[in-house]
């Protein structure tokens, strides 16, 4: 994993209120796939391409395809999602860092 990897998911995980090894594990259980499609958007934003922003955190590739799928879903979904406050605080944290 680069370094630039292990410091987007440890945003994340200050973000979620997640541990890493959660983030990073196989887990299925709401907020944890979303948390990784949102590392993995940010990782292909960043010119990664989609396959290795998916093994960067251990994801099929297709699954990252799914989960950005779902989030651009979600960002336009009358009704609120959990997952949305953690987006927020992400990128909120990752902005802070671009000031």
């Amino acid at each position: 994993m680069t370094p630039e990897t292990q410091h987007i998911v440890s945003l994340m995980a200050t973000a979620s209120g997640e541990s890493v090894e959660s983030i990073l594990g196989k887990e299925r259980h709401r907020p944890l796939p979303a948390l990784r499609w949102m590392i993995g958007r940010e990782l292909t934003t960043r010119g990664y391409s989609g396959n290795y922003a998916a093994r960067e955190i251990g994801i099929n590739h297709a699954t990252l395809l799914h989960g950005m799928k779902q989030l651009k879903r979600m960002a336009v979904d009358e009704c609120w999602h959990p997952e949305q406050m953690i987006a927020s605080e992400f990128y909120r944290l990752l902005d802070s860092e671009t000031v």
